[in-house]
């Protein structure tokens, strides 16, 4: 019932417009969520190939919340009530999976897959194709790849508060919590995403404002920017999910490290764009305290 359930969510804005009322996919939304609150709890916390099937059902369900082809939907007012109903949505499956989906009976690449989907979900603009890695390479080389920058401006995703709150909710997964088995894990599998998905961000700056010459950087483009590194800089990563680094005694700012080279590049990028440069100047702060140097 729940795979065929899915089916109309996943595929919004597609097929037969309807008339008057509910959409047919936010009623089976709505079902699914009654379905899981009262009936699947059990199976999630059994054992064996069920509890499996079951949580990459659910993950399989928070992805079709979060994706809709909104090139398929002509009205803007109808985009935005809607999202507004997936955000709601979503955020009320999220406080039914974490941090239970943290467990350590459920395989890793289940939590890579809903993680991967959060963080597909939460890009606001077009990433340079040569910034993502390769089905051949680690999920971080895309960063270290040399491309041409891109003076073209990149219209935001038409669901941007969505992709916010999916911002928020990576760099949630990633923070310090309890220290339970649970949150650790979550925070294993996310840290990396977050590291990327901050990457790109910074990495866009540093290819594409010099190109820029006197042109501002797109508004969109800066509010997203100025929006993650102050998320990075309140972030308190989970010490446990960031890799040791010879030298570097922070115990929960390491996430800072792994992004400096990044971040300093992007200063010399920002060397006429002087409210970026002041943002980007904190945050060389906030390690240089954290890291005594």
């Amino acid at each position: 019932m729940i795979r065929e359930l899915e089916v109309p969510i996943r595929h919004k804005y597609k097929g037969q417009r309807e008339g008057k009322g509910e959409s047919t996919w936010k009623k089976a939304t709505s079902t699914l969520l009654s379905i899981l609150d009262a009936e699947m709890l059990g199976k999630c916390t059994g054992d064996g190939k069920d509890k499996q099937s079951m949580w990459e059902a659910i993950v399989s369900i928070g992805d079709a919340i979060m994706a809709a082809d909104t090139d398929s939907c002509d009205l803007s007012s109808a985009i935005h009530a809607d999202q507004a109903f997936d955000i709601e949505s979503f955020s009320h499956l999220q406080k039914f999976i974490i941090p239970s989906l943290g467990s350590p009976s459920i395989p890793d690449k289940i939590r890579r897959r809903y993680i991967a989907s959060i963080f597909q979900h939460s890009l606001i603009h077009e990433p340079h194709p040569d910034d993502l890695a390769r089905p051949d390479q680690e999920l971080l080389d895309g960063l270290r790849s040399h491309h041409v920058g891109r003076v073209q401006d990149l219209p935001p995703t038409r669901r941007s508060k969505l992709a916010y709150v999916l911002v928020d909710h990576l760099f949630d997964l990633a923070a310090v919590h309890d220290g339970s088995v649970q949150r650790v894990r979550l925070a294993q599998v996310a840290a990396p995403y977050l590291i990327l998905r901050v990457g790109l961000v910074l990495k866009a700056y540093v290819y594409d404002q010099p190109l820029r010459g006197l042109m501002p950087q797109p508004l969109s483009q800066k509010m997203e920017m100025h929006y993650v590194l102050g998320k990075l800089m309140e972030l308190d990563s989970e010490p446990k999910a960031i890799p040791e680094t010879s030298g570097v005694q922070s115990e929960y700012k390491k996430h800072l490290f792994l992004l400096f080279g990044l971040v300093t590049r992007a200063m010399k990028a920002a060397r006429r764009d002087e409210e970026m440069r002041d943002k980007l100047m904190k945050v060389l702060d906030v390690m240089g305290m954290d890291f005594g140097f």
